[in-house]
């Protein structure tokens, strides 16, 4: 579950940016690529993200984790195929606009 404190997003004015985060999860349902929102809920503080668990974590972390040592060739190919596949399906979705976040944020691996 991710949980985000409201008066924090406020204050960064990143308010249209977890609009467009939850609309993204929303309409990526279907595609294996990319982790799975089941739901999203808020109470007085805090917005909630009830996302599948994704045991392998995000490919963000999965990078800080290697760094500085190189990644071996198999698993390059393995990250820039899922990586690939899920950006295929947002173009085909017309969400084109959040690569960077999407890399940092929805990249999960299982």
């Amino acid at each position: 579950m991710k949980s985000l404190c409201k008066h924090l997003i406020l204050e960064g004015q990143n308010v249209g940016y977890v609009q467009s985060e939850r609309d993204i999860l929303s309409q990526c349902q279907s595609n294996p690529f990319i982790i799975q929102l089941h739901y999203a809920f808020q109470n007085a503080e805090r917005l909630f993200f009830l996302m599948e668990v994704a045991r392998g974590g995000t490919l963000f972390d999965l990078l800080d984790i290697q760094a500085p040592r190189p990644f071996k060739q198999e698993r390059i190919i393995f990250y820039t195929g899922q990586v690939t596949c899920a950006i295929l399906f947002l173009h085909s979705k017309r969400i084109v606009s959040f690569i960077f976040f999407l890399i940092k944020y929805f990249f999960y691996f299982k």
